[in-house]
């Protein structure tokens, strides 16, 4: 029961300091005024001076050490160093705070950057890491955008060429049928003038094949009377000859 009291002391002067550290640093935290029951009589003279102090404080930022083993904790020794535990007294004996906060108050190192600027070189790393990739996107989007335009232009000769062609050679087709379309009206005219002309001659050639046809009957009717005539003209003579 004493031990337990004495950790829960211990900590609460712990989270008291850090609260101080927190509020005279940086500027954040509540003013936490902590009840005189919980501080150790041993220490109340000494920590409530800065707690009137409040926002004056000024103490450079350090990591706290906390973790690391403390020189009251008994070590284990030899082949019991990995199984041994240490005791609860020894576990609750932790190092003064004086020490410690001596060790949070020290100046850091002028090599050992602060969280502060870490956060602020890997902001500045990420911004940049930002402006390379938004550069790359505005050159892969500009090459996309150009290569787009390149093939909607190259599309776009090809189609005007296409249709030209076939405009061309629809031209050409028109004129052709065009020709072969008037030679056949030529030639139709042509066979027409032809057919009748063959009709023309074919009549023509009926009637005189017609008119032939009379004039052999013609002929042979007067060959026949060319005979009774020189019959006549025959028996005439010879009469005229006994006469």
């Amino acid at each position: 029961m004493r031990d337990f009291k004495r950790c829960g002391k211990i900590d609460c002067t712990r989270r008291r300091k850090v609260y101080q550290i927190n509020y005279g640093v940086y500027g954040f935290g509540p003013k936490f005024s902590w009840p005189s029951s919980q501080v150790p009589s041993s220490e109340a003279p000494s920590d409530q001076a800065p707690l009137e102090q409040g926002p004056s404080v000024q103490v450079p930022f350090k990591v706290l050490s906390a973790l690391r083993p403390s020189a009251n904790i008994p070590k284990a020794e030899g082949k019991d160093a990995r199984l041994r535990v240490p005791s609860a007294e020894g576990a609750t004996e932790l190092p003064s705070a004086e020490s410690e906060w001596e060790e949070l108050g020290a100046p850091i190192g002028v090599g050992s950057p602060t969280p502060l600027e870490m956060l602020a070189g890997h902001g500045v790393v990420a911004a940049a890491e930002e402006g390379d990739q938004w550069a790359l996107d505005q050159k892969l989007q500009k090459a996309a955008l150009k290569l787009r335009d390149e093939m909607v232009a190259n599309a776009r000769r090809e189609i005007n060429e296409l249709c030209a062609k076939v405009q061309t050679d629809s031209s050409v087709k028109q004129i052709q049928i065009r020709n072969l379309v008037d030679e056949l009206v030529r030639k139709t005219q042509a066979l027409e003038q032809s057919e009748a002309t063959r009709r023309a001659d074919e009549e023509l050639l009926g009637k005189l094949q017609a008119q032939c046809e009379e004039l052999k009957a013609q002929r042979a009717a007067t060959e026949v009377q060319l005979a009774e005539v020189e019959d006549r003209n025959r028996h005439a003579a010879d009469r005229t000859r006994e006469e």
